[in-house]
């Protein structure tokens, strides 16, 4: 009698099998795709609602816990990354990575107060359109301006004066934003008339009360401007 058997084997059953990549080079290319910036992305806190991305730099940073809190108690779900001394371009860098990888439905980016270091200029434009195209990718995005005042102490007296070229720099967020557009919350106009929401040592960080001000009005003009999560 011939012999049987079980079940035929395709040609592609016959295949040699295909060598799998020792662990070390995986980690390798893991590490290489993290470095490029695909893994630099923010998990979401909150148990529903849309998801809303934020950067910036210190002063996002000095308000971080009050902006989680704030967005979290308005029904949203958040994460946020931010660092002081950061630019746009940094920011811009932020955006592209949580939009691969965890895709946000709403991205606010409180960035530009470092930048006015050097004048602005073609490059400065660059960065700002990476970070305002990659945030036009999601349902909806807010640019929250840098101040243009400044509240300084000297000699016993607060001094609210403007920043050097502040104006120029939000004129021009506004321009490049509108283009794509992108919602426009301007912090330093809410807080002009409120010096006692800076610290009066440099005119440009938030004091406590600041902080909380500063976390509420970003969090309300969020849900202004992008809807209800």
């Amino acid at each position: 009698m011939p012999p049987t058997h079980s079940s035929p084997h395709s040609p592609a059953d016959q295949r040699p099998a295909r060598p799998r990549r020792p662990l070390a080079v995986v980690a390798v290319l893991v590490a290489a795709a993290c470095a490029l910036g695909a893994c630099d992305f923010v998990p979401y806190s909150g148990a529903s609602g849309s998801k809303v991305f934020y950067t910036g730099d210190s002063l996002t940073t000095m308000s971080a816990a009050q902006l989680d809190g704030a967005f979290l108690g308005r029904g949203y779900r958040v994460a946020g990354k931010h660092y002081p001394g950061t630019t746009i371009g940094w920011a811009g860098e932020n955006v592209r990575s949580q939009v691969l990888n965890q895709t946000p439905d709403i991205v606010v980016i409180a960035s530009g107060t470092n930048n006015l270091r050097e004048p602005w200029g073609a490059k400065s434009d660059l960065k700002s359109a990476v970070a305002l195209d990659w945030a036009a990718k999601t349902k909806c995005s807010v640019w929250v301006l840098p101040a243009v005042m400044s509240h300084m102490e000297v000699d016993g007296v607060v001094v609210s004066e403007p920043r050097p070229g502040a104006a120029e720099v939000n004129a021009r967020i506004r321009e490049l934003a509108d283009d794509r557009s992108t919602q426009i919350a301007d912090w330093g106009a809410h807080a002009a008339a409120h010096p006692e929401w800076y610290q009066h040592d440099d005119g440009i960080h938030h004091s406590t009360a600041g902080r909380q001000a500063y976390a509420d009005f970003i969090a309300d003009q969020t849900l202004a401007l992008c809807g209800h999560p």
